[in-house]
């Protein structure tokens, strides 16, 4: 795996990770207050943001240049790309997290606002242009599209929050933005590193054409038919069983990083995504899904690229912090929450330990 420019993308990721367990710590009283707190609603993003999309990003600057058979466009600007996501995500926390001061959410928009939407530009253009044929590329260009989607939502999420004004309905943007984000956006990249480092086989088209259902068939389903959920159902059933084919020949109780964590999130999100449902599914959900199933994963795919002794040592650690997070989510334990949070960073900390022996 190259240096540059995928390490201050892995580096940056290893460090919010840390700062994600230090807000477990010190901030485990409020983290599973229901309604939501605005500590809680600051520590998803920075997680999605900080931890997973930056991982997600430097993948991306490693594998585009593969499958498209372009080189990244601009890509002296790569670094700045980091360190505005780097600031945004910060000074986003702060200001949702900490409510000190609104300016902090005009620097979160400018930060985040750059780095995400300068990485756009640069993987449309790569996109756009190429004549490679690969077959992932159905499936990155509808991730592409979904965390514009993402982009676009978030700001205005962003602005709500700034100036208390909210068009449409809150409820149903907010269900598409966890939709393209966690589905189309990060479940969909990360199903494409996976098939690129382990299937290699024919079947993306077909997993491609079930998370465009879902994709498009949420928003339908949240807008049109709020009050019921087998309309919401009937469009999460196509993406589910995309993950699942893309997911196939991983055992339940997987060997290696817990690829189990995607059929349990599988089930959890049918309890979570419905209007009325209760913040506990949501919160097991998230758990499941965030760090259980895709950080997992991301980790998973680090050894396969760069084998590494301590591959086993970070697994059980990392696998320990997911188990008692959930045990958290579901006593309400804040004891569990704070040993979670240990565990999370002693596997931060396992995976720059890891970085710093390969690379």
């Amino acid at each position: 795996m190259s240096i540059s420019p995928q390490r201050p993308f892995m580096i940056t990721a290893t460090l919010f990770l840390v700062l994600t367990g230090c807000v477990s710590l010190f901030w485990r009283d409020h983290l599973l207050q229901i309604p939501l707190a605005p500590i809680t609603v600051a520590t998803v993003h920075l997680f999605v943001l900080g931890v997973l999309t930056m991982l997600l990003i430097g993948y991306a600057y490693h594998f585009l240049p593969l499958w498209t058979h372009r080189p990244i466009p601009w890509p002296r600007a790569i670094p700045w790309v980091n360190f505005s996501l780097t600031v945004g995500v910060l000074t986003l926390f702060l200001g949702v997290g900490t409510q000190l001061h609104r300016w902090f959410l005009l620097v979160a928009s400018a930060g985040v606002g750059f780095g995400l939407g300068f990485f756009l530009l640069q993987a449309g253009f790569a996109l756009i242009r190429c004549r490679s044929h690969h077959p992932l590329l159905p499936l990155i260009r509808l991730a592409m599209l979904a965390l514009t989607g993402v982009f676009l939502l978030g700001a205005t999420f962003l602005g709500e929050y700034a100036h208390g004004f909210l068009p449409y309905d809150r409820l149903a943007m907010l269900g598409t933005h966890l939709t393209w984000g966690l589905f189309g956006w990060a479940g969909l990249f990360i199903l494409a590193i996976r098939w690129h480092l382990l299937t290699n086989q024919g079947e993306v088209i077909w997993a491609t054409g079930g998370a465009f259902l879902t994709l498009v068939g949420v928003p339908v389903a949240l807008f049109f038919y709020p009050d019921t959920p087998y309309g919401l159902w009937l469009a999460l059933a196509p993406g589910i069983g995309a993950f699942i084919w893309m997911n196939k020949g991983e055992p339940f109780f997987s060997g290696r990083w817990g690829g189990n964590f995607l059929a349990l999130a599988s089930l959890g999100v049918l309890l979570a995504w419905p209007r009325h449902a209760h913040e506990l599914w949501r919160f097991l959900f998230g758990v499941l899904y965030l760090p259980g199933w895709s950080l997992s994963m991301l980790f998973k795919y680090f050894y396969i690229e760069n084998p590494s002794p301590l591959e086993k040592s970070h697994e059980k650690c990392h696998l320990l912090s997911v188990a008692f997070l959930v045990g958290a989510v579901v006593s309400g334990w804040p004891v569990a929450l704070f040993l979670g949070g240990i565990l999370l960073i002693g596997s931060a900390l396992f995976y720059l330990w890891a970085q710093q022996r390969v690379l």
